[in-house]
């Protein structure tokens, strides 16, 4: 690395990339140093979970943390700061709780309190069905969730094709299907095809002062991010647009926008730069940074 930034004592390319580093750092020391991400949501992953779907897939295909990851990726995609933790859930506007099949009753309280008081719940098929030793509870499904949820899952389906799904969010599902039966929630999206064809797909519940939301499928990565949309426009949570490897994140104070891409990219965001205090056209060079005041 040494011979690269410097040949016989002459300062190179990568000396001066670096040094310019250096000097950008220095300005923007009190917007680094012990500065946090603003987190609007928040992605449970429970290990106990990861566990017992390992041990009991029930779909040849699905793998929790592939489950996971489609919330995360379409909340990154809208460039949602979001957590992946078993934090405090009343710090989030949105908490994920994708297939969360084990829970204590001390957590089923702890869920609840935090729906009716305002917050959003996003659960998803296989949750709330066993307890914390793994052993099925005598419940109707999603178990403990049913109440909160609003409804019933009254059959489920692996299929071996994939199932349209229709309503607000239009899409496909491969690798599993809730059969749900609304008591007081609301259907956003229906089956589209197969013998549950006009079928709850997904929904969602009023509950004291939050509401939740059931997905009863998987998504293809489209359908889950204008799903992710609706959940945050319900929750009052900003989503960004920008061309694919560009990543926002958002702070109190400033606003980070990365360009991942090897070419010049016009993100179409714009505000005042915090390295020279000029007016930010938009445009990042190829794996850029820029640092904007404000929170966009």
């Amino acid at each position: 690395m040494g011979s690269e930034m410097c040949i016989r004592d002459r300062p190179r390319r990568r000396f001066y990339e670096i040094q310019k580093t250096g000097h950008e750092l220095q300005k923007l020391e009190k917007y680094i140093v012990g500065s946090k991400n603003k987190y609007d949501a928040l992605l449970v992953k429970s290990y106990d979970n990861v566990w017992g779907h390992d041990i009991k897939r029930h779909a040849q295909n699905y793998n929790y943390e592939n489950h996971l990851y489609s919330f995360y990726k379409a909340n990154c995609d809208l460039n949602i700061n979001t957590a992946v933790s078993n934090g405090k859930y009343e710090d989030y506007k949105i908490v994920y709780m994708p297939a969360y099949n084990i829970v204590t009753d001390a957590e089923t309280e702890k869920i609840k309190e935090y729906v009716k008081n305002g917050g959003t719940l996003v659960l998803t098929f296989r949750s709330g069905t066993r307890d914390e030793y793994n052993r099925v509870r005598s419940m109707a499904l999603p178990g403990v969730f049913k109440e909160i949820a609003g409804i019933e899952a009254v059959e489920f389906d692996a299929p071996r094709k994939p199932v349209k799904i229709c309503g607000e969010v239009s899409g496909s599902a491969e690798i599993w299907c809730d059969i749900i039966k609304p008591d007081t929630a609301k259907t956003i999206c229906t089956y589209g095809s197969e013998y549950y064809k006009g079928e709850s797909a997904v929904t969602v519940n009023e509950y004291g002062k939050g509401r939740v939301y059931y997905v009863g499928c998987d998504l293809d990565n489209d359908a889950m991010k204008e799903l992710v949309r609706i959940i945050a426009k319900s929750a009052n949570v900003e989503t960004v647009d920008t061309p694919n490897g560009v990543e926002v994140v958002k702070r109190d104070d400033c606003t980070i926008i990365l360009n991942h891409n090897e070419n010049e990219v016009d993100t179409k965001i714009k505000g005042v730069s915090l390295f020279d205090g000029l007016e930010f056209n938009g445009v990042l060079d190829g794996y850029g940074v820029q640092f904007l005041e404000g929170s966009i």
